[in-house]
């Protein structure tokens, strides 16, 4: 992947670009836990009733999602059972991509952008500190920008909007890396360049 020359800024998705996952884990642990989608279709709740997304957004808090989660199981269940299922589907951080992030935060203002949770953020940090003996994702960028903090989610425009604003960046000077086709069409709407990272090519750049 080559780089438009006129680019100065990189915003990262997390989840499948800069960290590793498997969202089927979380799923078969929570399985085991008694939890079965049919008693509670995704698909088929409003945005405001859906404890997935209200933690996103922030809404509810860690414990008010395990206690939600307990409701829809129905049958005794701890509250870190819960948590190790829900962090299941976070594979890690590839030495590789360590390296190639803060080579780039050397080179260009670098960023994070992700619909994620205060569980999730929180076990990433803690593998960064235990393995690479880094403090968290915030030593790693600029600026980090996390949907339950900013209650603002992809592909939503006023998320890209409020980044663009709140690190005054330039559409055409800034990239975004995403593994989602509806987060980058949003993105390109604004202007800003974009990059489609499958599952099958690596985060390998061309400096």
């Amino acid at each position: 992947m080559k780089f438009p020359k006129n680019i100065k800024n990189i915003i990262f998705d997390l989840g499948g670009v800069v960290m590793d996952l498997d969202i089927e884990k979380t799923k078969k642990s929570l399985a085991r836990l008694g939890f079965n989608e049919s008693m509670f279709h995704l698909q088929e709740v409003p945005e405001n009733k859906n404890i997935f997304i209200l933690l996103e957004r922030g809404i509810i808090s860690e414990t008010e999602f395990y206690s939600e989660l307990k409701n829809i199981i129905g049958k005794p269940v701890t509250s870190e059972q819960l948590k190790t299922a829900w962090n299941e589907m976070i594979l890690g951080f590839q030495p590789k991509k360590i390296r190639l992030l803060q080579e780039l935060k050397s080179k260009y203002r670098t960023f994070l952008l992700s619909n994620t949770n205060i569980i999730h953020i929180a076990r990433c940090n803690e593998i960064l500190a235990q393995k690479y003996h880094l403090s968290g994702l915030d030593e790693m960028f600029e600026k980090t920008y996390y949907s339950y903090k900013t209650g603002l989610r992809k592909p939503e425009t006023s998320i890209f909007e409020y980044v663009l604003h709140n690190s005054s960046l330039i559409p055409s000077e800034t990239l975004f890396i995403d593994d989602s086709l509806i987060h980058l069409e949003t993105a390109e709407k604004l202007g800003i360049n974009t990059f489609y990272l499958t599952r099958n090519a690596p985060l390998i750049l061309s400096l």
